[in-house]
């Protein structure tokens, strides 16, 4: 039994231990549920997210009899404190940080949990504050809500005592829980409430915006509209530039233009009509070019209108422009009822003005006000339309400038090229006929270096360079250029630098000298000519005069001679002496009639002859002799007559054979060739004798030749290529003599070693030739003449002494005078007894052509023998064509004189 109590009374103390421990549960239960609700309460109370975290803070801690209570916001490290509840420290701060125990991390990664001071876990001291809170226990509940994110409730209390009984940590997850869906609850409230009064904010600022905006949309509005009709006003003004642009560059002519350019007005401007007057600054007159609109009319009382007159004239003078929209008002405008009559209420004019000079006026009237753009808009196009104005002016000008100048450069009888980097990019008319070019495209496009010589491209270039380096001008330089033909031609060029085609340029100037050099070298000619003329006519003078008295004595040597020989024996020993006087005579006289060869028209009977004649008689003669040359002879079979003196011909040949003789001294051939030809003026030029016919002999040998300083002399008297002794110097000489004397010419060609060809030019003579009296076969007998009376007249006694024994031997009464009156004087004496008058030619006072006409008038039948060593003047031959019966060359032997007398005595 006892067991059985004992049994009984342990399950009563278990029973009632139960029953208590139910009691407490249930008291604790209850305790909770009264933290429950009071927390419920609390937390559906709450206004503000801070407010719920304090209450919840300040309810758990007196509830449960904790000293501290925190809340925060949890980050990698830290605890920052947003709420705090202690009994240790009064009005603890939050917003701190608190450092996180990493133990504590990790437990509530796992759920909430209650950190006691064992071996596990450290219990981290809490610090508010100065105050340092060094917990038993710490009861750690994480939340997370919308705004905190992730957040950490902490409980705590610094007894010995465990956590109360009543410290459940699901009734306070539990709690926590309700008190983050509350916090986001009051958060999202204050949200709403701060979007609410940020909306409220927003429709407000945005209503004041749109009152705003409606504003400005008023203005923006109102201002377009002002922009359209502005840029509408603008659009006309562009398309009336535009217009004006057109004119200005379409048109053909000034008053084209100007015509275009009022019209324009007109339309885009809405006046009634616009005009256009031109300043004329010679007569300071503004002069109506062009009116467009309602009149078209350029004449009237405002066609010319006086720089200052009016109001267009003071718009000129002033150069300012005017506008005014009240012109029936307006005391400043000319006409005012005019403009009222025809309903104009505006006017508007403007200078046109370049550079500060006045080009014109132009001016519109309109029967509706004039904007200020419109006003704008013509002072535009008035600037527009005065430098078109101003241009097309300048371009007719240039134009007529350009004109005159294409004339000038075209008729320039110089030749004008342009060369661009060495290529000719422009050449004149001029300059294509200089280079023998027929089109431009034959000369442009090609270097000029093609047309300069090859010996002057270095000095041409130099100058070039040089030319385009210092931008100038070169003095004129002489040089050879070629033709297209080759041909080479001297010019004289010059060049200045200039621009064409936007590229530096040199413009040359080319005159072909070729004709100036070429008369130059003809002058130079001519004056060694005319030198050399003078120069054998001062030695023909002298010659002449050398020759007359040389004559002269010889005359009396030759008939003292003759006379002493008609007394001497045949075998005398002093014939053999005087034959050899005569001999000597004979030499002397040879070379005095070389010497006479000078003397000025020293030919003495001239008579048409052929000149192939003369030639053949002396070849044969010559060819006689020197058989070691061979004669090729080539005649023009109709070779034209010549006037000339056959003797002194003949003897021309003979002296061109005899120098082709000693050109060649080893034989050869000489070529001889006659031929007609018809000179022109320049041929004739340089010897001072005229165009015509002339006859040409040339005689060209193959002899040694001759350089230019021997050809230079040749004809030079008493010049000789021969040793001394071996030659007089007077044979060319003689020979250029007597075809100079003959009016023709001598021309020679001659290279060293190759031989010489000497021409000879003789004018023609229509007349034809005479026939050659042979003379008698038979000579005049000395002893038995016949006898008859001869009036001897000479001014020298020697001759008269000499003369007249020599004609008393020959049978004749002589009557002798002394000169020319004495000679007139005796022959009206003893006409009817005289039957031959020997007249010497030369003589003081009355020479022998005026005592012959006196004898012919006396007696037109009187027979006359001219006497002469020296034919001066020419006066033979014009006594010969006067009819003198015959000539006799001074000094003269017994048997020619005789032979001469009797000769006149019978024809």
């Amino acid at each position: 039994m006892p067991l059985k109590h004992n049994h009984t009374h342990r399950e009563l103390e278990e029973k009632l231990h139960l029953i208590s421990r139910e009691n407490e549960l249930l008291a604790e239960s209850a305790e909770l549920a009264v933290l429950l609700k009071i927390a419920l309460e609390k937390i559906n109370s709450a206004k503000t997210p801070s407010g719920l975290i304090t209450t919840i803070l300040e309810r758990v801690c007196l509830t449960q009899d904790l000293c501290l209570g925190l809340c925060g916001s949890l980050t990698d490290d830290d605890l920052h404190l947003l709420s705090a509840y202690s009994a240790h420290c009064k009005n603890p701060k939050a917003d701190q940080a608190m450092p996180l125990h990493p133990q504590l991390r990790r437990q509530l990664e796992k759920a909430p949990c209650i950190i006691t001071g064992n071996d596990d876990f450290v219990v981290p001291d809490l610090t508010l504050d100065t105050v340092t809170i060094v917990p038993t226990w710490i009861a750690a509940v994480p939340f997370e809500n919308k705004t905190t994110r992730s957040g950490l409730f902490l409980f705590a209390t610094q007894a010995d005592e465990p956590p109360p009984a009543t410290l459940s940590l699901d009734l306070l997850q539990q709690i926590i829980d309700m008190t983050a869906v509350k916090l986001d609850q009051l958060l999202l409230v204050d949200e709403l409430r701060a979007l609410n009064a940020e909306l409220d904010q927003r429709v407000a600022d945005r209503t004041d915006e749109l009152h705003r905006s409606n504003q400005r949309l008023k203005l923006a509005i109102a201002q377009r509209e002002q922009s359209e009709s502005a840029l509408k006003e603008q659009v006309t003004v562009f398309r009336l530039g535009a217009e004006i642009g057109k004119a200005l560059s379409q048109s053909d002519d000034l008053a084209a233009m100007t015509q275009k350019c009022c019209q324009a007005l007109v339309d885009y401007l809405g006046a009634a009509f616009a005009r256009i007057w031109l300043f004329n600054p010679a007569e300071k007159m503004l002069e109506l070019n062009a009116s467009a609109g309602q009149y078209t009319h350029l004449d009237g009382k405002h066609s010319r209108i006086r720089i200052g007159q009016l109001k267009i004239g003071h718009i000129g003078a002033e150069r300012a422009a005017y506008l005014s929209n009240d012109i029936s008002n307006d005391k400043k405008i000319d006409d005012a009822e005019w403009a009222r009559r025809n309903g104009f209420v505006s006017f508007a004019g403007h200078p046109l003005v370049v550079a500060d000079r006045l080009i014109g006026v132009i001016a519109l009237f309109s029967q509706e006000p004039l904007s200020r753009i419109n006003s704008t808009a013509l002072g535009s196009v008035a600037d527009q339309i005065a430098i078109g104005i101003d241009r097309k002016k300048a371009g007719a000008a240039l134009v007529e400038s350009e004109s005159r100048y294409r004339s000038l450069v075209e008729v320039s009888p110089e030749a004008i090229l342009v060369h661009t980097e060495d290529v000719i990019v422009f050449i004149n008319q001029k300059g294509l006929d200089l280079f023998g070019a027929q089109k431009r495209e034959e000369i442009v496009g090609r270097s000029i270096f093609d047309f300069i010589h090859p010996d002057d491209r270095a000095l041409t270039k130099e100058r070039i360079d040089r030319m385009l380096a210092h931008r100038t001008q070169l003095e004129p330089v002489e040089k050879r250029c070629l033709r297209l033909d080759g041909r080479i031609m001297d010019v004289e060029a010059t060049g200045v630098f200039t621009v064409y085609m936007d590229k530096p340029s040199v413009l040359g100037v080319v005159r072909d000298i070729t004709p100036k050099k070429r008369a130059l070298a003809d002058k130079q000619k001519l004056e060694r000519q005319l030198q050399h003329a003078q120069k054998m006519e001062a030695i023909g003078t002298l010659a002449g005069g050398i020759a007359h008295d040389f004559n002269n004595l010889m005359m009396g040597i030759q008939g003292r001679a003759s006379l002493m020989l008609m007394d001497c024996e045949p075998d005398s020993t002093f014939q053999r002496h005087l034959t050899g006087i005569e001999e000597h005579v004979k030499s002397a006289v040879h070379l005095t009639n070389q010497l006479l060869g000078f003397a000025r028209d020293g030919k003495h009977e001239v008579a048409p002859l052929n000149l192939n004649q003369v030639v053949e008689h002396q070849t044969d003669l010559f060819g006689r002799t020197h058989k070691e040359i061979r004669i090729h002879l080539a005649f023009a079979t109709d070779l034209q007559c010549i006037e000339a003196d056959a003797g002194q011909l003949k003897q021309v040949i003979l002296n061109l054979y005899l120098n082709a003789l000693q050109a060649m001294p080893d034989g050869g051939d000489i070529r001889v060739k006659t031929r007609n030809m018809s000179l022109s003026r320049r041929k004739t030029q340089p010897y001072n004798l005229p165009a015509g016919d002339y006859v040409k002999l040339s005689i060209t040998d193959a002899g040694t030749g001759m350089d230019a300083a021997v050809r230079r002399r040749i004809f030079e008297p008493f010049f000789t290529t021969k040793e001394l002794g071996r030659g007089t110097g007077l044979g060319l000489a003689s020979v250029y003599a007597i075809i100079n004397n003959h009016r023709g010419f001598i021309e020679v060609s001659s290279v060293k070693g190759q031989g010489s060809t000497f021409d000879i030019y003789l004018p023609a003579t229509d007349k034809s030739e005479r026939p050659q009296v042979q003379g008698y076969t038979q000579t005049c007998n000395l002893r038995n003449n016949g006898g008859g009376t001869i009036l001897l007249v000479d001014d020298e006694t020697m001759i008269i002494d000499v003369a007249k024994e020599l004609l008393t031997r020959l049978g004749y009464v002589v009557i002798p005078a002394l000169n020319g009156k004495d000679a007139v004087r005796r022959f009206q004496g003893n006409r009817d007894k005289i039957d031959l008058v020997i007249l010497d030619m030369v003589m003081p006072d009355m020479g022998g052509g005026q005592v012959y006409d006196e004898l012919r008038r006396l007696d037109p039948q009187v027979k006359v023998l001219l006497s002469s060593g020296y034919n001066i003047d020419g006066q033979a031959e014009k006594i010969i064509k006067r009819g003198c019966n015959g000539f006799i060359q001074k000094p003269y032997s017994l048997q020619p004189l005789a032979d001469k007398i009797c000769s006149v005595l019978r024809c």
